[in-house]
């Protein structure tokens, strides 16, 4: 990827970062928080069903085992159909569809999904 493309696709998922179809996504995977402390919400893998505080990080694990100093969301957004590149005529319909087309998974589970193809 040269540094033309890889600039474009940053600026367009950035954007999609904030798009609709993605907010509603993870308000759909929202439940009423039960353990007591003062958050309103947890959002669960649709996946496996672990919940995770709205914006909670974890510690990434480098290939050693190891923690890393870098956190990752616990949760991510998941494109149910695999986003090609930047070039592809499909890039943008893929990238901003709608809703019912993303999933709220953990890592783990996302690990799995991208293992699948």
């Amino acid at each position: 990827m040269t540094k033309i493309d890889s600039r474009i696709s940053s600026v367009l998922r950035d954007l999609w970062m904030k798009s609709e179809p993605r907010k509603q996504a993870l308000i759909r995977s929202r439940k009423p928080c039960e353990d007591g402390s003062r958050k309103k919400w947890v959002e669960c893998c649709e996946s496996c069903g672990k919940t995770a505080y709205i914006g909670q990080k974890e510690f990434k694990t480098k290939k050693n085992g190891e923690p890393s100093k870098v956190k990752r969301p616990l949760l991510v957004v998941h494109h149910v159909d695999e986003v090609p590149n930047v070039w592809h005529p499909k890039f943008m319909t893929m990238l901003f569809c709608p809703s019912d087309r993303l999933q709220i998974l953990c890592n783990p589970c996302h690990e799995k999904m991208h293992e699948k193809r």
